[in-house]
């Protein structure tokens, strides 16, 4: 008999998942306080964000919070949501090999985040386990405006609500969703230039249509970066070595020592609109618009219902379109970035206090959970 609702086993500290659910999710286990457990030794748990009246400059404050992200070392993603209130959702996740031991990272990381970005000028606030799965189950069905999805207790009332993860409500086509409500389509960033990929972000956020957009972060290592250029230039190591003799760029990278330069990103975003026709012309608008980014933007193709359950059930590093990006553009690309001109990456203080301080914390929890 297939399991049907969330349930502890013994005296374990989680609640193994249905089937069903996790054939759709990834997800095989979650914690009350939200943390989700995957296989591989995966663990993620989600925040709201929002700007506090904290006195600090914005530039100030997105560069304090791409240094504490980006310097944990840790994989993280902001999800902006227009049609819910304006909000930002924070989702952060580690490695680990006991549910334990992402717990005290987890632990760990918010007692820095929720101290130094407060100071920063957010607020964060941590999704318990019934108000991550209310989200997740809010995004799936947001095209579905009279069905019933104010479903309470999800942990115990499965039957009312899991169905709804298999997208009935959709008809897919070659590269759009469309429902009794909308047409939608699930798109991702390909071929912008790294130095105008923020205010590509930007120029989609800006988008009327726009209903939700997606930036995954991973960071990688600068001596991976570097042997990744090595492996992929063969014949051309007298170029590399003068990039790195000019110090600009990538040749920055030293094997001495990790500068924390690099991340690889994917950003995704869903536009919807109400008919076929109008979402085909305010897809083509922003195509346009983003022409001058020398870049393109792409749809899905017979893979929207997929693709859009990965996004909605907080699973974006499995929807795999990711770019290597520096430092600089992940601060302009941040939620809460007012300003116009994107910031340098030495602007991001890779040697600043706080990172510092950072890595001694790491350092002194032996690094368990963070790298």
């Amino acid at each position: 008999m297939k399991q049907k609702e969330f349930r502890k086993k013994g005296k374990e500290e989680w609640f193994h998942v249905p089937e069903e659910f996790r054939k759709l999710t990834g997800m095989y286990g979650i914690t009350l306080d939200g943390i989700g457990i995957y296989s591989g030794g995966r663990f993620d748990k989600a925040y709201y964000c929002n700007a506090n009246k904290e006195q600090v400059s914005n530039f100030e404050r997105v560069k304090g919070c791409t240094m504490l992200l980006r310097g944990s070392g840790v994989r993280f993603c902001f999800y902006e949501l227009p049609e819910q209130e304006q909000k930002v959702l924070l989702l952060v996740s580690v490695r680990a090999g006991l549910l334990e031991t992402a717990q005290n990272a987890f632990l760990g990381l918010e007692k820095d985040i929720q101290g130094n970005l407060y100071t920063f000028g957010i607020t964060i606030y941590p999704l318990k386990a019934e108000d991550k799965l209310y989200l997740m189950h809010h995004l799936i069905m947001q095209d579905a405006v009279r069905a019933r999805i104010d479903v309470r207790k999800y942990m115990e009332k499965t039957s009312g609500w899991l169905p709804d993860f298999k997208l009935d409500h959709y008809e897919e086509k070659k590269e759009v969703l469309v429902s009794k409500e909308r047409a939608s389509s699930v798109m991702y960033v390909r071929k912008i230039p790294a130095e105008h990929v923020a205010r590509a972000c930007r120029k989609i956020r800006e988008e009327k249509s726009c209903r939700m957009l997606v930036t995954a972060f991973e960071p990688v290592t600068d001596q991976q970066v570097k042997e990744c250029l090595q492996s992929n230039y063969i014949g051309l190591e007298a170029s590399l070595q003068a990039i790195i003799r000019r110090k600009r760029g990538v040749g920055r990278i030293s094997d001495e020592k990790d500068e924390r330069r690099y991340v690889y990103a994917g950003i995704y975003f869903v536009i919807s609109a109400g008919t076929e026709a109008e979402l085909e012309q305010d897809k083509r608008q922003l195509e346009q618009e983003l022409k001058q980014f020398g870049g393109k933007i792409e749809p899905y193709q017979y893979y929207q219902k997929q693709t859009w359950q990965k996004l909605s059930c907080l699973n974006p590093w499995e929807v795999c379109q990711t770019r290597l990006l520096q430092s600089g553009s992940i601060a302009a690309m941040n939620p809460f970035y007012q300003e116009d001109r994107v910031p340098e990456s030495d602007e991001i203080g890779v040697k600043a206090e706080l990172l510092a301080v950072f890595d001694a914390m790491a350092e002194k929890q032996g690094g368990a959970g963070w790298h």
